[in-house]
């Protein structure tokens, strides 16, 4: 049996490829480490005692229907946190890390801000998209730009840190790297599809329609905050709020200061 593991940091796409991926019939992928979410709900609901038996639980009954092939996506703290709690490895002959990440750590953070801010992590239950995206740009035209700069260089503070968590435990490891936005093109696309298409012995179409996800990117919305941000772009925040971000990070993890 195999693992396949999506390393991310929040706001790259790993929801819409998980999706992506479980619509083609490699299982239901999902953040099955997530002790605060996914597994308290799946151990509630099947009974299960602790964490061996929700690992048991989930490698087989959320893995593709030949039962070869477990798929989890997961950020760091996630993975470190499950993993720290149970040796997950020793179960699977071998395993493959598919790590996606952003290139505009800009734009990565001001999505991270957004989601967090409105607590929408996905626009498929918004039925009014539109008046949605009047209210989030009336309350930001609203708020003052340092505010709006404070909170974006905080999650982008602590996306970076996640990243670089990944980095470093992937640094010796062979892994699959895909960019977020590469993955809305065609060529970066028909790339994907080629090697997802390798990891799961079949053929795995990576077509955005099919999604119940959207791509989230509203460029009005984007730019307003660009517009009110930049002014600040080269000035240095506050200690303070660097060190909330550290003790944000160490919160789940000590060497995180390092």
């Amino acid at each position: 049996m195999k693992m396949v593991i999506i390393a991310s940091s929040p706001r790259v796409g790993s929801s819409l490829i998980s999706d992506l991926l479980t619509k083609a019939e490699a299982g239901y992928v999902s953040e099955h480490f997530n002790l605060s979410v996914h597994v308290p709900r799946v151990a509630k609901e099947n009974g299960l005692q602790n964490l061996q038996e929700h690992f048991n639980f989930i490698t087989k009954n959320y893995s593709n229907d030949d039962g070869d092939i477990f798929t989890v996506k997961c950020h760091f703290d996630q993975f470190f946190n499950y993993t720290k709690n149970i040796e997950i490895f020793s179960k699977f002959e071998k395993t493959e890390f598919i790590q996606i990440k952003r290139k505009s750590s800009l734009d990565q953070a001001i999505s991270y801000f957004l989601a967090k801010a409105t607590n929408t992590w996905s626009t498929k239950n918004i039925k009014d998209i539109e008046k949605h995206n009047q209210k989030i740009l009336q309350a930001l035209r609203n708020t003052s730009s340092e505010n709006i700069y404070s909170e974006v260089v905080r999650m982008q503070f602590r996306l970076k840190q996640d990243e670089m968590h990944w980095d470093f435990y992937l640094k010796d490891i062979n892994k699959h790297l895909f960019y977020y936005e590469d993955l809305l093109t065609e060529e970066g696309i028909k790339e994907a599809e080629i090697i997802f298409s390798e990891i799961y012995k079949k053929k795995v179409r990576i077509d955005h329609s099919q999604s119940t996800l959207k791509i989230q990117r509203d460029n009005e919305i984007t730019n307003l905050i660009k517009e009110k941000i930049s002014p600040h772009m080269k000035t240095q925040p506050s200690i303070s709020l660097f060190d909330s971000c550290l003790q944000f990070n160490n919160s789940f993890y000590g060497y995180a200061k390092n």
